[in-house]
């Protein structure tokens, strides 16, 4: 990836399809753009391959795949967290990215300083 490259964060064009998207950052003069694993699995299910991605792209690259949200996962949840994360990770190794997004869920410090102190946390 070019040094100091310009990427489209995909919720800058918000519900588009994968193809608008990739238009929309040609047409801006980005260089790189970061879809996230809905726009792919939607491209993927409609019967399009990683090579259409690439002749699509052009010159244009795929900085990150998003996104694995609420990463601090515990117990049970972890699981999911491990299964989701596999998933787009392979993705993004299948579309030619060499990185994710990963987002931390929304966390409350109070519940953080109830962990901390081993006290039940009420919301």
């Amino acid at each position: 990836m070019r040094q100091n490259a310009l990427s489209l964060q995909s919720s800058v064009v918000g519900r588009a399809n994968l193809r608008t998207y990739i238009q929309a950052a040609k047409a801006a003069g980005f260089d790189c753009i970061e879809p996230t694993k809905i726009q792919l699995d939607y491209f993927f299910q409609a019967g399009y391959k990683a090579a259409d991605i690439h002749e699509l792209l052009g010159n244009l690259e795929i900085s990150s795949v998003g996104w694995l949200s609420d990463i601090e996962r515990r117990g049970g949840d972890e699981i999911s967290l491990l299964r989701k994360a596999e998933k787009l990770f392979e993705t993004a190794s299948r579309v030619g990215s060499h990185a994710v997004e990963l987002i931390n869920g929304p966390v409350d410090w109070h519940a953080v300083d109830c962990f901390r102190r081993g006290v039940s946390f009420q919301n």
